[in-house]
């Protein structure tokens, strides 16, 4: 099956004809997976604005307790996780 050619025409794309089913089945797993990605991200965003004043005030926090107490890196990490469970906006 042609499928195009270059602007110059000194390239043709071609694609079997028995892989225009399989590419057709892989373009459409692809867009379910980004509309749930999008979902996903939609949800957690509601969530999120939902909680967004205190999940600033404890990033704020757990930045200048980071800095306090010389942690490493993920503590920062960890003391805003337990906030956004305890808050139910993650998992």
């Amino acid at each position: 099956m042609l499928l195009g050619t270059s602007q110059g025409g000194g390239v043709v794309y071609v694609e079997p004809p028995a892989a225009v089913p399989l590419n057709n089945e892989l373009a459409a797993a692809r867009g379910e997976a980004y509309s749930a990605a999008d979902d996903v991200l939609f949800s957690l965003t509601g969530k999120l604005m939902g909680v967004l004043p205190e999940v600033e005030e404890t990033y704020k926090v757990c930045s200048w307790s980071h800095g306090l107490h010389a942690h490493t890196h993920t503590h920062m990490h960890s003391c805003c996780a337990v906030y956004l469970r305890a808050h139910g906006c993650v998992a």
